[in-house]
């Protein structure tokens, strides 16, 4: 990307925001003009004090008390202008942006970079490039308007002065931008680790019961201190070449003003030198101080947040799209039969999971997938969703084949998405009321309201969810992020009543009673006996008390599968399932 094309790029939020950004260049406009007016005006007063023509003094005294007035009301007026009008909005164009494209990425993709990483390069690129742009549009016209004036004045004073004034701000940002070098390197390193704090804080928060069962809080607290100590240890080394990148070329200014004080003040005294030339002298150096240290601040920011930006760009531009998401045919349903033939799959290259795997599951049946963690059936699973494709071999819905990035027949997963549901470890509830978590997959249905008032009564009874009408204010009870306000089991029958809704072909669940008690893991398994019916139904479980009415049980270890039959038949082999379900008591 060009120098160019970069800059059109890092502006296009400004670019879209056409109006908002106008008016901000006004705001900064009538802000950074004050100092230059009264450097003028008090040079013009000085030249008229100095010939004692108070006539002329007053008149220019009431000018310029009403310049500053108009100014005032002007600033009053447009007081929501500049930031408050720009940020948020200018933020709001990006996360739109951006998001939008996060929902396309491959699954492989997300899985390979990890969701707290991109968690953090998100939100932090959404809040650094408005930010910078909205504090870079201030820094670049404060520079137009001073820079200007300083060469007004300083022509004024002499050209000696206005080529010394150019040749002065050219040398100090120059020898700025080569002081804050050696500080780069260490910012960019501080960025990283910075991300990786983040991402520790999602961990944290994410895996906070685990962490608490293996009593490992300490260790995670220090592992994500040890990111702020390398971050502090950054900083340190930083802050010596940063520190001569403001302090040089503020000693430079401070002679050269030293400077002028001097041959100034001999000229006065000389009287070659008029006291309003004097004035406007003392008054050019203030300009001078502006142009320069706003100039190195504006650099200063642009090096410490440009890489965060960059990396937010970087990230969505090498991040490939999830492949057939609406290219391809349409899915039609038959049986929602399920074949995987030779497929090879493997985490960032290194763990593979699946190698030259095949497996058959026929259309209409309830079939279960169980074993120790870490076998392949949570892959399994996202490989039938269509969240991850595999990097060998095929997979196949109703004799359809699903994106893999190689084949072209293909049906495209929107058409495949309408027709199942996929319900993860983590109950699929979102902040909001129960009403809009149970009509959220219905938007797009066309359903009158009756219609759907009556098919969410029926869905109640049926997913076991007559706890809402306990609430206060029912389907209209706000849950919480994740539905903190509701319990483990009603947000698991909440989340079954959402896929009855949407009265899909195809169900996927991945654990649907972890972590439940054995009341509500009844209500639950009473919940998707009635979900299950006349559907195809993949299940992973641990509990193997949900899965003993299934019609066929998978046993994988290793991506292999290890046993397959029926509960009976399996009892009968007296293998691995028969182990694990002797391993679990009163079952």
């Amino acid at each position: 990307m060009t120098f160019r094309q970069t800059v059109k790029r890092f502006f296009e939020p400004a670019y879209h925001m056409g109006r908002a950004t106008f008016r901000a260049i006004l705001w900064y406009t009538f802000i950074n003009i004050q100092a230059p007016i009264n450097v003028f005006f008090i040079g013009m007063l000085g030249n008229t004090l100095e010939t004692s023509d108070m006539e002329h003094t007053k008149n220019l005294l009431f000018i310029y008390i009403g310049i500053l007035i108009v100014l005032h009301i002007i600033l009053e007026y447009i007081k929501k202008w500049g930031w408050a009008e720009l940020y948020f909005p200018q933020q709001r164009y990006i996360q739109d942006k951006y998001l939008k494209q996060f929902s396309t990425i491959n699954g492989n993709y997300i899985e390979s970079v990890g969701t707290g990483k991109l968690i953090s390069i998100m939100s932090a690129g959404f809040e650094r490039w408005s930010g910078l742009i909205e504090s870079l549009i201030g820094y670049i016209v404060g520079f137009v308007i001073n820079f200007i004036a300083g060469i007004y004045f300083a022509l004024n004073i002499g050209r000696l002065f206005g080529i010394g004034y150019v040749v002065l701000f050219l040398m100090v940002f120059s020898i700025s931008i080569y002081l804050d070098k050696p500080a780069g390197q260490y910012r960019n390193k501080r960025r990283d680790v910075m991300n990786e704090y983040s991402r520790g804080l999602v961990r944290f928060i994410m895996s906070r019961n685990e962490i608490i069962q293996s009593d490992n809080t300490n260790y995670e607290v220090n592992r994500i201190g040890k990111y702020v100590d390398q971050a502090t240890e950054f900083t340190m080394k930083q802050v010596v070449p940063q520190s001569r990148m403001y302090n040089i070329p503020r000693l430079i200014i401070d002679i050269f003003r030293i400077s002028i004080y001097i041959i100034g003040g001999k000229l006065y005294f000389d009287g070659t030198l008029s006291l309003g030339s004097l004035t406007a002298m003392l008054g050019f150096m203030l300009v001078i101080d502006q142009v320069i240290m706003k100039s190195i601040q504006g650099y200063k920011d642009v090096v410490k947040n440009i890489n965060i930006v960059t990396k937010l760009w970087e990230t969505f531009d090498t991040a490939p799209k999830m492949i057939g998401l609406s290219q391809g045919g349409l899915y039609t349903f038959y049986d929602g039969s399920i074949e995987l033939n030779n497929v090879e799959y493997s985490y960032k290259d290194t763990h593979k999971v699946f190698d030259d795997f095949s497996l058959k599951l026929s259309g209409g049946q309830q079939i279960a997938l169980v074993g120790p963690s870490g076998g392949g059936k949570s892959t399994l699973m996202k490989l039938i969703s269509g969240y991850i494709y595999p990097q060998k071999g095929k997979v196949l819905i109703d004799t359809q084949f699903l994106p893999n990035g190689r084949d072209q027949e293909n049906i495209s997963l929107q058409s495949y998405y309408k027709k199942i549901a996929y319900l993860t470890q983590e109950p699929s509830v979102f902040d909001g009321t129960i009403y809009e978590n149970l009509t959220y997959a219905l938007s797009q249905a066309g359903l009158s309201d009756d219609e759907l008032k009556k098919k969410i009564q029926k869905v109640i009874v049926l997913a076991k969810c007559e706890f809402i009408y306990d609430f206060e204010f029912g389907l209209q009870t706000e849950i919480g992020e994740r539905g903190i306000h509701l319990s483990g089991g009603q947000k698991q029958r909440l989340a079954i009543a959402k896929i009855m809704l949407k009265d899909p072909q195809i169900i996927l669940l991945d654990e649907p009673t972890s972590a439940l008690d054995s009341f509500n893991e009844e209500l639950i398994t009473q919940a998707m006996q009635n979900l299950f019916k006349n559907r195809t139904v993949i299940i992973i479980a641990h509990r193997l008390q949900t899965v003993k009415n299934a019609d066929r049980i998978l046993y994988i270890e290793g991506g292999k599968v290890i046993e397959d039959g029926t509960h009976t038949s399996l009892i009968k082999k007296n293998g691995k399932y028969k182990k694990m379900l002797d391993l679990q008591s009163g079952f």
